[in-house]
C-alpha cells in the first residue's frame, strides 16, 4: 500500500469514528428528551451547534488578512466555548468537594474528594450570578459590599433529572447563609415522614441503610489490651473511660462503633456488656429540648417533616417545632403572643407549608452539627447526591483503597 492510499484509509478511519461519535451523542440527547430531560438536549444540542460553525469557519482559500482575522475569531471563540464547557458541567452535572471534619465518619473521612451528582435530582439553576462559577469573581472583584438579596435575583428553579431524593441518600447542601461552605449528611426522612430516632437509628432504617452509622458505647471487657487490639484490627480507635471503679471485676472502654459492627464486637470472648454511652444519650439540643424537654439527640420523635401542602393546626409545641423553617425558608413572620398565633398582626389558626423538607444526620451522631440543631433542611437548599469518592489523602499522602470508592 503505497503513502497515498494509506492517508486516505487513515481519512476514511477518522471520518468513520467522527460518525460514531456523533451518532453516539444524538443517541443520549434522544434518550435525555425522551425521559423529560428537555434541558440536556439543548445543552448538547448548542455543543454540537459549536463544533459546526467551528468546521465551517475554517477556510482554506483566503487573503493573508482575512487569513489572521478569521483565525483570532475561531481561536476566541474555542476558548469561549471551553470556559462555558466549564461553567456547565459545574453548574449542571457535577462538582467535586472536600471532607474537611468527622461528621460522616465511617462513610466518609477528612480530606476525602468527593464526586457530587447533580444530574441526580436536576441541577438547580443559579439564583444571581454569585452563583455562577467564574462569573462571580467579576461581581466579587467589582462590588464593595455584598447584602443577602444581591443573592437572588432570579427565583429557585430545579431542572429534572433522573430521580427523586431518597432516605438513606448521602447530599449536599447549604443552609440559606451567604458564601458559606456547602454540609455533606445523609438524608435520613423525607417530606411527610414522621420521625422516630432510637439509640441514633431511625426506626424506619433497616439493614444496609444503617451501615457506617457510628454511635458512642461504653465497652466493658475483663481483658483491656485485647478487647483494644481487636478493635484497632478493624480500624476503631477505643480509649480507656474515665469512669472507672463501677466494677471492680472489669474495666470500661469507650469507641465509637458502627452499627454494623456492634454485634460482632459483643460476640467477642472478653467482652463483658456492650452500651450506648450514658452520657451521650443524656446530650440534648435546643432545638429538640424547645419541642420536647426529653428528647435527646440519640432518642426524640415522633416528628413530622414538613411537605408543600401540609397543614398544621397551630399550637404551642408546633410552634416551637417549625417557627424557625416558617420565618427562615418559608419568609412568613409567625409570631405567638397570649396563646395565639399572629401573621402580619393578622390572628391565624392554621398555617401550610410552601415547600417539602428533609431531615439530615451526620453518620458520626456525636459530632455532626445536622437538622437535630439546626432543624429541616428544604429541598431548593439542596445541592446534589455524593455518588463516589475521587480520592482520598492526608498528612500520611494518598489512601488508595478510596480511590473511586462507591457510597
Amino acid at each position: 500500500m503505497g503513502i497515498l492510499e494509506l492517508v486516505k484509509s487513515q481519512k476514511k478511519a477518522s471520518q468513520r469514528l467522527s460518525s460514531y461519535l456523533w451518532l453516539l451523542m444524538l443517541i443520549g440527547v434522544s434518550i435525555a428528551v425522551i425521559r423529560g430531560l428537555v434541558w440536556i438536549g439543548v445543552l448538547f444540542g448548542a455543543v454540537l451547534l459549536s463544533v459546526y460553525l467551528w468546521k465551517k469557519t475554517k477556510r482554506k482559500e483566503h487573503t493573508a488578512l482575512v487569513g489572521r482575522l478569521f483565525s483570532a475569531i475561531r481561536y476566541f471563540y474555542a476558548i469561549v466555548t471551553v470556559f462555558m464547557v466549564g461553567i456547565c458541567m459545574r453548574l449542571f452535572f457535577f462538582e467535586v468537594y472536600a471532607i474537611p471534619s468527622s461528621s460522616m465518619e465511617a462513610t466518609l473521612v477528612p480530606g476525602d474528594k468527593i464526586v457530587v451528582n447533580k444530574l441526580a435530582y436536576g441541577p438547580v439553576l443559579p439564583r444571581s450570578p454569585l452563583e455562577v462559577p467564574w462569573v462571580n469573581l467579576f461581581f466579587y472583584l467589582t462590588m464593595d459590599s455584598i447584602t443577602e438579596s444581591d443573592r437572588n435575583w432570579w427565583g429557585y428553579r430545579r431542572l429534572a433529572g433522573f430521580t427523586d431524593i431518597s432516605e438513606g441518600d448521602v447530599l449536599v447542601f447549604t443552609k440559606g447563609a451567604m458564601n458559606e461552605t456547602p454540609f455533606i449528611k445523609r438524608c435520613v426522612a423525607g417530606p411527610g415522614r414522621e420521625l422516630v430516632v432510637i439509640n441514633a437509628i431511625p426506626d424506619h432504617f433497616t439493614g444496609d441503610e444503617i451501615h457506617g452509622t457510628l454511635v458512642p458505647m461504653d465497652i466493658w471487657t475483663h481483658d483491656v489490651s485485647a478487647t483494644m487490639h481487636r478493635l484497632d484490627s478493624i480500624g476503631i480507635n477505643s480509649r480507656r473511660s474515665a469512669f472507672l471503679g463501677a466494677r471492680k471485676s472489669n474495666a470500661a472502654l469507650q469507641a465509637r462503633l458502627p452499627t454494623n459492627a456492634i454485634e460482632r464486637v459483643r460476640s467477642w470472648g472478653v467482652i463483658d456488656s456492650l452500651n450506648v454511652k450514658p452520657e451521650a444519650q443524656e446530650l440534648r439540643s435546643r432545638y429538640l429540648r424547645a419541642i420536647d424537654s426529653t428528647w435527646t439527640i440519640y432518642n426524640f420523635g415522633p416528628l413530622r417533616v414538613p411537605y408543600s401542602g401540609m397543614k398544621l393546626k397551630l399550637n404551642d409545641k408546633l410552634f416551637y417545632t417549625y417557627k424557625g423553617v416558617i420565618r427562615k425558608f418559608e419568609g412568613v413572620d409567625l409570631q405567638y403572643m397570649d396563646n395565639r398565633f399572629f401573621v402580619n398582626g393578622q390572628e391565624i389558626f392554621e398555617y401550610e407549608f410552601k415547600e417539602d423538607y428533609y431531615f439530615m444526620m451526620g453518620d458520626n451522631r456525636e459530632d455532626s452539627n445536622d437538622s437535630r440543631y439546626s432543624q429541616f433542611v428544604p429541598e431548593r437548599n439542596i445541592l446534589g447526591r455524593a455518588d463516589r469518592i475521587l480520592f482520598s489523602n492526608d498528612w500520611r499522602g494518598v489512601n488508595w483503597r478510596r480511590l473511586w470508592l462507591k457510597l
